[in-house]
């Protein structure tokens, strides 16, 4: 497993106006997660997008490359503020209007068992707004303790599990700090890539359990189509 040092990102920093400044009326933004696919001058960006619980690739285009990519690099998940110019999640041109960092992982195999490789795991919550499935990624909106100092924020699976292949195995969200702090939060959305999981002949879904401080249930299933 990997300590994560400040892993921490102020996501929604307003990205940035969706009015056009000749009129006074505003222009409705959507706002998705989305994977910046590639950059270059003369195709400007690209993205790559999946609807919640959906496994059907939208690409979507920037005439112009507006993405920083000395902060985000090609391949990296981010949160996109745009105006599609046609059909709403339908590939096709689109303006962006802003965009921000988020945090990017991978889904990990603990090869000792969450329980035995992290003491504890559930002692350190999180304030959970929601997550969600879209294409290959699990998606998680939420507010974790504020820290300077490095953490673990892991989304693992049992070896066991896998080897078992065991069509739902149980896959834990993990928020570890290296000891129990009092302070704010800040909120957080951040993206696990699950495809060498999910991409299994034999993966029915995924059970999602971790130690959640604001909704009620901890445990989220997710299924195949």
């Amino acid at each position: 497993m990997r300590n994560l040092s400040y892993i921490i990102f102020l996501i929604i920093v307003l990205l940035t106006s969706c009015s056009d400044g000749d009129h006074e009326e505003s222009t409705p933004c959507s706002y998705d997660i989305v994977c910046l696919k590639e950059q270059s001058d003369e195709r400007g960006s690209v993205f790559s997008l999946y609807r919640p619980d959906g496994s059907k690739e939208i690409i979507y285009t920037d005439p112009r490359a507006v993405v920083d990519l000395s902060k985000i690099s090609v391949g990296d998940r981010l949160m996109l503020a745009y105006i599609p110019h046609g059909i709403p999640y339908e590939s096709g041109t689109i303006t962006t209007r802003g965009y921000s960092t988020i945090y990017n992982s991978e889904l990990m195999v603990s090869p000792k068992g969450t329980e035995n490789s992290i003491e504890d795991w559930r002692r350190d919550g999180v304030f959970l707004y929601s997550i969600w499935r879209s294409g290959n990624y699990l998606n998680v909106r939420a507010r974790l303790t504020y820290s300077e100092e490095s953490r673990e924020f892991l989304l693992v699976v049992d070896a066991a599990d896998v080897e078992a292949r065991n069509p739902v195995p149980t896959v834990r969200l993990v928020h570890r700090m290296s000891k129990p702090v009092e302070n704010f939060e800040r909120q957080l959305y951040s993206s696990f890539d699950i495809s060498a999981l999910w991409g299994q002949p034999w993966i029915r879904g995924i059970k999602v359990e971790l130690a959640n401080t604001n909704l009620d249930t901890d445990t989220f299933i997710f299924t195949k189509e």
